[in-house]
């Protein structure tokens, strides 16, 4: 079973949107990576003429970044190892959640919290409280 160390939601503009993280990381820890996360993001964009819902994952030493990326925002998890098939499934699911509950407000994100967003982050590290996807 993947261990998920860091949760990490970038808006479309690649402002982090949220955080959370099971190790204690101080705010600065928590810019470089995210501002990493949000670099790795858009050179994946760019790099990759991508269908919505694609997931990239990038090795770093011990670690593995997962993302999947939506127009409106990228969801990225930092694994510490293990198999990262459950974790896609679950990102795929998650940002199903956040668009159905955030879209409106995550267009033009500008650093207003979302109130609530811990709740359906928490479905990563609890999988099976998993609530079904949003009706399309």
């Amino acid at each position: 079973e993947p261990d998920i160390e860091e949760v990490f939601v970038i808006a479309s503009n690649g402002l982090l949107v949220k955080h959370m993280s099971r190790s204690l990381m101080t705010d600065k820890d928590r810019d470089v990576v995210g501002g990493m996360i949000s670099a790795i993001s858009s050179f994946v964009r760019e790099a990759f003429t991508e269908r919505d819902g694609e997931v990239h994952e990038v090795t770093l030493g011990e670690h593995r970044f997962v993302m999947c990326s939506d127009p409106s925002l990228v969801v990225a998890v930092l694994v510490k190892v293990g198999e990262t098939e459950d974790i896609v499934h679950r990102l795929r699911h998650l940002i199903a959640l956040l668009k159905d509950r955030y879209a409106d407000r995550l267009v033009n994100w500008q650093g207003a919290p979302l109130d609530g967003i811990e709740d359906e982050l928490s479905v990563l590290w609890e999988p099976y409280h998993l609530p079904p996807p949003p009706a399309v």
